[in-house]
């Protein structure tokens, strides 16, 4: 199988984008992938494959012909010209209804994921194909002894207020809610996959870690007393997804990934933040108990495969 896939950028911290595309090369292992990108960040991980190539844009579409064209939102779009035989948009969270006509299938990838586009005969239910954080490596700042952990970059170009702080990331939440919470707040977050950024506000009760290797993540996730996600809306949640592979406890909004899972102990779902607040200070909690093989690579790549059976 050829595949072409589009994305905004490649390199980079591990933002859900960056995992995106790494956990879909990942999964491709045995097939040709080609990646066309508007920008390689120096110093982040570019998957080992053995036959990947990787483009920038500019230097126009790759000459096909491709069983399959996979376009991640905000990426540069190749899908009138590109030659494939099914072309997928995947939304990521955003809201596609004026673009969902260009291509053959739209990827759900999660339940909730229905709701960014309006033709329901195109859709593909195609979660990600989830990969693990490495060995725990403990980080080098000073850790409290208890406390919650949260990580989300805030960070957006395109913002209404000129902030350049991404809204449905909740960073206004988290400095709200910070000095009322009994616990430390540890923040991960990096700039490094943007241009530029403003400087943080540094709220009280918050630690903030920039710039986290994925060995330190594995370690503050799996020595936290809960995960925190403070997000309005996601299109999946890799921190999330994180948080119950490693089976802490999770206070969410019911979002993202965590639609995949109904009544299951250890998730600790809030619709305001008065009831945040309130799970923030219930004390114990239960370990999270979700089946993360619900995202195995395998699945992923079945599903790509039935898509093409189907296509003439």
């Amino acid at each position: 199988m050829r595949v072409l896939i589009s994305c905004r950028s490649l390199g980079g911290m591990n933002g859900g984008q960056q995992r995106n595309v790494c956990s879909m090369i990942h999964a491709l292992a045995k097939h040709s992938v080609t990646v066309v990108t508007n920008r390689l960040i120096e110093g982040g991980e570019i998957p080992a494959h053995r036959d990947l190539t990787v483009l920038l844009a500019h230097a126009g579409t790759p000459s096909g012909p491709y069983d399959m064209y996979l376009e991640m939102q905000s990426s540069p779009s190749l899908v009138k010209d590109c030659d494939a035989r099914v072309k997928i948009l995947m939304p990521s969270g955003d809201d596609v209804h004026g673009r969902e006509k260009l291509f053959d299938r739209i990827a759900l990838q999660t339940p909730a994921g229905a709701k960014y586009f309006a033709d329901a005969s195109k859709a593909l239910y195609l979660p990600p194909p989830y990969e693990a954080l490495p060995r725990a490596k403990k980080p080098a700042v000073k850790l409290p002894r208890r406390y919650f952990l949260t990580v989300f970059n805030p960070y957006s170009r395109l913002t209404d207020d000129g902030s350049g702080l991404n809204p449905y990331k909740g960073y206004d939440i988290l400095a709200r809610v910070a000095p009322q919470s009994p616990l430390p707040i540890v923040w991960c977050h990096s700039n490094r996959s943007i241009e530029s950024a403003e400087p943080l506000t540094k709220a009280p009760n918050i630690l903030h870690i920039e710039h986290a290797s994925p060995g330190e993540l594995r370690h503050l996730y799996e020595h936290a007393t809960a995960y925190v996600c403070f997000s309005r809306d996601e299109g999946f949640g890799w921190a999330i997804a994180d948080a119950l592979a490693a089976k802490i406890p999770v206070i969410s909004r019911d979002i993202g990934v965590l639609t995949m899972f109904e009544n299951v102990h250890g998730i600790y779902r809030y619709k305001s933040e008065d009831q945040l607040l309130k799970w923030l200070h219930l004390g114990l909690y239960e370990k999270s108990r979700c089946e993360i093989k619900k995202l195995d690579p395998s699945l992923f790549l079945e599903r790509l495969e039935d898509v093409l059976r189907v296509t003439v």
